[in-house]
């Protein structure tokens, strides 16, 4: 194997692991949410902003900027896209009880991510452990 072949395998090993390690980051911050999101506190917050955006499937998607005050008083801020509201309209709001910057609007957490949550985590897992792998068996640079 000439030395540019044995570059190649590397790089495509560190990209696998790079790729594996942002999905399973994503999906465990699924799972870490909606642990931690299974029996919120409610607030009742404010829509202050509301527009359509690019979505990822080259759909327009609607949005929601809103804020809430937390238990302890202080006022938080959040965004949330697949929703429509005029400003100055009410928004149900969950956030964690000992965590409040972790927040979503109520019900949030019935879309396909959360659902997907266990899936997105493995399926990082294994491209993670993939480019390990293969970078670990990579053959030795030419001499």
């Amino acid at each position: 194997m000439t030395r540019q072949e044995v570059r190649n395998q590397r790089i495509g090993a560190l990209k696998a692991a790079l790729f594996g390690l942002v999905v399973l980051l994503v999906g465990l911050r699924l799972v870490v949410y909606s642990s931690l999101l299974a029996d919120p506190s409610r607030a009742i917050g404010v829509v202050t902003e509301t527009g359509t955006t690019q979505g990822t499937s080259g759909r327009r998607a609607s949005y929601i900027r809103y804020q809430f005050v937390d238990a302890a008083g202080v006022q938080r801020a959040g965004t949330s896209t697949g929703y429509a509201s005029p400003a100055g309209e009410s928004v149900a709001i969950e956030y964690a009880t000992d965590y409040a910057w972790i927040h979503r609007v109520a019900g949030e957490g019935r879309q396909t991510g959360y659902e997907w949550r266990w899936y997105i985590s493995a399926f990082g897992a294994f491209f993670l452990i993939a480019g390990i792998h293969w970078s670990w068996h990579a053959p030795r640079m030419p001499d």
